[in-house]
């Protein structure tokens, strides 16, 4: 099931959003899931099937075009980095 919400626009104010970027419909839409995954609201998954993406790939580009980075904290990083040089040592004694 969906959902189609309208928006109502002055005309000067879309006919300049439409010279920006003709499909307004959807810059709508994209500009609604980022802000919604950038205040927590949404999901990684819930972005994805909002949007049509069937990649992680297509949602961390998107992500980073609207400037939204994960919210990493350090113990995550030092954790990962650690992680990726014990996988490091083990793929080098394997050959």
């Amino acid at each position: 099931m969906s959902v189609a919400v309208t928006v109502e626009l002055p005309e000067d104010v879309a006919t300049i959003l439409q010279n920006l970027d003709k499909d307004l419909s959807l810059t709508a839409l994209k500009s609604l899931a980022a802000e919604s995954y950038r205040s927590k609201v949404l999901t990684d998954a819930q972005i994805m099937r909002l949007l049509g993406f069937e990649s992680r790939f297509e949602l961390d580009e998107f992500l980073k075009e609207h400037k939204i980075y994960f919210d990493y904290s350090l113990e995550e990083i030092e954790r990962d980095v650690k992680a990726s040089q014990q996988i490091s040592e083990n793929f080098r004694k394997e050959f």
